[in-house]
């Protein structure tokens, strides 16, 4: 029946683009077989047909339709499939959706294909609402399938119209916050993954704004409170390779493999991470103004989470990263702005939020270093002043910053660094 669905059949359809609920529009007849297939659980028949409605959207978009025609054809199927999704959703039907969602890439790779990009932002709109109903019914499948079509469709359109990739990483960002909200931890880390990805493939071709809407889109992501309740808990499995001797004195090469040791991975701190990435891509190919939104948004979901008593090390580690990458390429500026970020967050923490103290003071005492390194006596300075307020504010004791110093002293200049402290002890202590 899927072979009736043409062009011409389409365009005979009254008030097209406004009222498709009429008896000359040629998919209602192939999606009533369908839903009704879905409604007697009949999945195979299901799969089939909207497999032949794919295949017909493609096969009628190469036919050299005009842009008006493209437009109007690109809403049929949209809206078309819009309704039919509400079925399979309500069902439950996982594998039926996540095969809807198929349809909408297709379509969209298509669009590309004939070079109409510009219709791909209604494709994405559907493919994110079902992402998000997904994500809510836990219709795994189908919310892999929607962050992963998002994904791929902006990053194949970033050369063509980069504005549709930085749409894709706002709906990758509202997927990522979607899953936080129902504790969902797999699609979500998968999400900020690939915000992660096409942030990064548009900074690499000196496109800041895509660059910095994936990092605002992690802000948003980092700021939600249950983020740090979410935590994957992986089983990794080792291979070993072992060697026997037979009897015959042959010696054999066997494969063992061991399992049950688990490692907990941070949302969070993948945030965080993903974040600093950002700021370190940036440094490298000299876009300083997203390097410094990304200062600015470590410093925000750093504050965020002292707020909520979340103590953990990430951002103040990364802080220091960035402000050491800085110092690589002579970018003072930069590294003093981490070095403020740094002692935003130390203010911001009590002395009960130990970790995040303590990676707040190793994080100056390793930029200093680097500093003296380079003879730049002014931002080791700065960062031994910080360090100081740590210990004046009784938020870090004078004996563990020492033993710090002492980790550090392997380096000849950490000992410039141990007595540069010292003074700026003594001079205050005046």
């Amino acid at each position: 029946m899927a072979k009736d669905i043409t062009i011409e059949k389409i365009s005979k359809s009254d008030q097209i683009g406004t009222d498709f609920k009429n008896d000359a529009n040629p998919l209602i007849p192939i999606l009533d077989i369908i839903r009704n297939s879905c409604l007697r659980h009949d999945f195979g028949t299901t799969i089939i047909g909207l497999r032949e409605i794919n295949q017909s959207a493609i096969d009628i978009l190469r036919s050299n339709l005009s842009k008006s025609e493209v437009d109007n054809l690109t809403l049929l199927y949209i809206n078309e499939l819009e309704n039919f999704v509400k079925s399979t959703i309500h069902l439950g039907d996982d594998n039926s959706t996540k095969e809807i969602v198929k349809i909408l890439r297709s379509i969209n790779e298509t669009l590309i294909e004939i070079n109409y990009p510009q219709f791909i932002t209604r494709v994405n709109v559907l493919s994110k609402f079902i992402g998000i109903i997904a994500i809510e019914k836990h219709l795994m499948k189908t919310a892999y399938e929607a962050i992963n079509s998002i994904y791929e469709i902006g990053k194949k359109v970033l050369d063509v119209n980069s504005e549709i990739s930085d749409q894709s990483i706002l709906y990758l960002g509202d997927l990522a916050r979607n899953g936080i909200e129902y504790n969902v931890e797999d699609p979500t880390l998968i999400a900020i993954s690939r915000v992660r990805l096409l942030g990064l493939e548009g900074l690499k071709k000196n496109l800041d704004i895509t660059a910095m809407k994936g990092i605002w889109s992690l802000e948003l992501v980092g700021k939600n409170k249950g983020i740090y309740e979410l935590i994957i808990h992986e089983e990794k499995w080792e291979e070993y390779t072992d060697y026997f001797e037979d009897y015959q004195g042959e010696v054999h090469e066997e494969t063992n493999v061991i399992g049950g040791i688990e490692s907990e991975i941070s949302v969070f701190k993948g945030v965080v991470r993903d974040v600093y990435y950002f700021g370190k891509v940036s440094i490298k190919v000299k876009l300083y103004h997203v390097s410094e939104d990304a200062i600015r948004v470590l410093k925000i979901i750093g504050e965020n989470a002292i707020k909520h008593r979340f103590d953990e090390d990430s951002v103040p580690v990364y802080l220091g990263h960035i402000g050491i990458d800085a110092l690589g390429v002579e970018n003072n500026k930069l590294t003093n702005s981490s070095l403020k970020a740094l002692e935003a967050i130390g203010e911001a923490a009590d002395k009960n939020l130990r970790e995040t103290i303590y990676a707040t003071a190793s994080s100056l005492i390793r930029v200093g270093n680097a500093a003296l390194e380079k003879e730049l006596t002014e931002i080791a300075t700065s960062s031994g002043k910080t360090l100081m307020t740590l210990e004046s504010t009784e938020k870090f004791s004078a004996s563990t910053i020492n033993a710090l110093l002492d980790t550090y002293s392997d380096v000849s200049k950490s000992q410039d660094f141990k007595k540069l402290y010292n003074s700026i002890k003594e001079t205050n202590s005046d």
